[in-house]
């Protein structure tokens, strides 16, 4: 999944529902919070850009990795 993600052909829905899958509890204690570039770049700006409060307030409670830069 990740390498798909990374890969950059992915779309808007796509990305949507990784963030969802990766800030549930059992992601993160199966996998660890932080994602590999570039798929975490990738899910920082969509999420900035276009997302609700839910998956917002996971970004900035660090559910999908420390931003980088």
């Amino acid at each position: 999944m990740l390498a798909v993600l990374a890969d950059g052909r992915t779309g808007a829905a796509e990305l949507d529902g990784a963030a969802v899958l990766f800030g549930i509890l059992d992601w993160t204690k199966a996998n660890g919070r932080e994602l590999p570039e570039p798929v975490r770049s990738r899910l920082f700006g969509r999420i900035q850009a276009h997302s609700t409060g839910p998956m917002r307030f996971r970004l900035e409670r660090g559910s999908y990795g420390v931003a980088s830069g």
